[in-house]
């Protein structure tokens, strides 16, 4: 949970921002983003929100952060990756539609 940390402190450091004034300009409990800086707890969606506004950002930058730390770290410790099986062919296109409430192949 220690993902959203760096993102924090950075936005934080560019504006000038301290946490106490942050938690004050989005309406918050100053212990929240308090916790979040620290990586205690998780940015919530309605957090996102308001975060998104306070730093002129969308709120999924807020909730997908901590997915896009996840994928980099993960990326660097994997040496290698195996080489695809499936065919890339308009023939194994798969086509599927909706009817009458059920799933049809076509």
């Amino acid at each position: 949970m220690r993902k959203p940390r760096w993102i924090f402190r950075f936005g934080m450091r560019a504006t000038g921002t301290a946490v106490h004034f942050l938690s004050w300009t989005i309406g918050c409990d100053f212990k929240v983003i308090n916790r979040i800086v620290n990586g205690k707890a998780q940015v919530t969606p309605k957090i996102a929100i308001k975060l998104g506004a306070a730093f002129n950002t969308s709120p999924d930058f807020w909730l997908n952060a901590p997915k896009a730390v996840d994928i980099y770290e993960a990326s660097r410790e994997i040496t290698s990756l195996p080489k695809s099986r499936l065919k890339k062919s308009a023939e194994s296109t798969i086509r599927v539609r909706v009817r009458g409430g059920g799933l049809e192949e076509t």
